[in-house]
């Protein structure tokens, strides 16, 4: 299925209304805590993807081992992938779907479980004091330029 037909049907169930900005992304913020960004790709493929954490200017060791070490077979990571923005100051969480291969019920699943890894990583990175906070990473995120582009679920 094509991503503006996985939002729509979403949208039929949510009773939202959810639609592709002009740059081809829609922002939900689950559980007033959570932002997660679904963008389509270049091709017949869409991302989940979300800010996980800034980085520190020091003492960043830990976090990137943290990181690595989750990647190793992929057994931590469900899928996801950590990686850093564009300026190298922000963690990014991020989910590739293939369309071709994603029907409703699987986009459903792969939300919620990229959710959970959010949630999972978020936690782990507390721990460990590199974190956020959620109301940073909600706020940090948030783009007022784009009025309508925000969805609360």
């Amino acid at each position: 299925m094509q991503l503006k037909d996985l939002l729509l049907e979403h949208s039929t169930e949510a009773g939202i209304t959810l639609a592709l900005d002009d740059e081809g992304a829609c922002h939900l913020v689950i559980n007033d805590k959570y932002v997660v960004n679904v963008e389509a790709g270049d091709g017949n493929n869409f991302y989940f993807y979300s800010h996980l954490a800034q980085i520190p200017q020091v003492g960043n060791e830990n976090i990137f081992r943290l990181l690595l070490q989750a990647h190793l077979y992929a057994k931590k990571t469900q899928g996801a992938i950590f990686g850093l923005d564009p300026s190298g100051t922000k963690i990014i969480l991020f989910r590739d779907l293939d369309c071709d291969s994603t029907d409703y019920t699987r986009y459903k699943a792969e939300l919620q479980n990229f959710v959970d890894q959010l949630a999972f990583w978020d936690e782990e990175l507390q721990k460990i004091g590199q974190g956020n906070g959620s109301e940073d990473k909600k706020n940090d995120d948030q783009d007022d330029d784009k009025p309508g582009g925000w969805i609360r679920m």
